[in-house]
């Protein structure tokens, strides 16, 4: 049977993951995030991508992002063929690493957007791999906690679209810092308000 169609608008944000086939493990130590972190900053550079949220967990990955062009499918094909192959050869094995393609969500309304990067930045938190989303090492939180972030992460988008133009770049930190109040859970909501997407359109 044929694969749906994703919905993918150009400049749509989007929640993808994806994890590990046969409770295998995704990220075995720091050199393999370090990897796939680069494929995905490689992607933000190409414009095929818009970073919104990330958290890297040993099985599985999160990922809040939008693509442009509208070319999500093409972006994340990309990284997780060239992030499987670079596993194989590095343990010497063969066979599926990741449960096939990747899953995704579009972002259909503010409400939804901001659950997600909640969610995501509390992601080691439930996990019980640190008491605050800052501490973890491989989850975009830690990035609005000092003045800088990485080039290929849109930590002023972020705060843009939560908090609208002049808002301060320390604001954002109390976003992954405040508790999960679902219960760790998403639900999908739309609501009548959507996000403005990876062009600061609505």
């Amino acid at each position: 049977m044929a694969r749906p169609a994703r919905l993918d608008a150009p400049g749509r944000f989007h929640h993808i993951f994806n994890r590990a086939a046969r409770r295998q493990v995704l990220f075995a130590d720091r050199q393999d995030y370090r990897y796939f972190t680069m494929l995905l900053a490689c992607a933000v550079r190409r414009g095929e991508l818009v970073i919104d949220s990330y958290s890297w967990m040993s099985t599985h990955f999160h990922l809040l992002a939008a693509s442009p062009e509208g070319r999500i499918s093409y972006a994340m094909m990309r990284i997780q063929n060239a992030y499987v192959r670079y596993r194989n050869r590095r343990s010497r094995l063969g066979g599926p690493l990741v449960r096939g393609r990747f899953g995704s969500k579009p972002v259909l309304s503010r409400r939804y957007w901001i659950t997600l990067l909640r969610y995501i930045a509390h992601n080691a938190t439930q996990a019980g791999l640190c008491e605050h989303p800052f501490e973890y090492p491989y989850s975009s939180a830690r990035h609005f906690l000092g003045a800088g972030s990485p080039p290929w992460f849109d930590r002023g988008g972020v705060e843009t679209r939560r908090w609208g133009e002049g808002s301060k770049p320390a604001a954002h930190a109390a976003l992954p810092r405040a508790p999960l109040t679902d219960g760790g859970g998403i639900a999908d909501r739309e609501q009548d308000e959507p996000p403005e997407d990876g062009r600061g359109r609505t």
